[in-house]
């Protein structure tokens, strides 16, 4: 709600799925999914 996208979730070449959040305090996150 208070954070933003810095990468949105998609395909890439070294994942199946990545994005790049930060939250309202500042910390960002890597989500790194793999197909199952």
């Amino acid at each position: 709600k208070e954070g933003q996208v810095l990468m949105p979730l998609e395909a890439s070449s070294w994942s199946a799925k990545f994005a790049w959040v930060q939250d309202k305090f500042g910390v960002s996150w890597q989500l790194n999914l793999a197909n199952t």
